[in-house]
């Protein structure tokens, strides 16, 4: 028993191909993921604005999409 994200267990099924071999005994809640920097880490304010720089840039052009669709995954706001 593997309590994990379904579609980053079925990717990673797939890839073994054994994709046939899941079985959901219950779902959990889904919940939005968060990213958190150490307030005490000097570079924390930069990552945190490259990441979100990166993300918004990953988005409009449209290539963010396509990274999530190669794990069958998509993106909500």
């Amino acid at each position: 028993m593997l309590p994990e994200d379904l579609d980053v267990m079925q990717w990673t099924l797939g890839q073994l191909g054994k994709q046939d071999n899941l079985r959901m005994v219950v779902k959990l809640e889904r919940l939005p993921v968060y990213i958190a920097f150490s307030q005490v880490h000097p570079q924390s304010e930069e990552f945190a604005s490259l990441l979100t720089e990166g993300v918004r840039k990953l988005k409009q052009s449209g290539r963010l999409d396509e990274i999530l669709a190669s794990y069958n995954v998509s993106w909500s706001d």
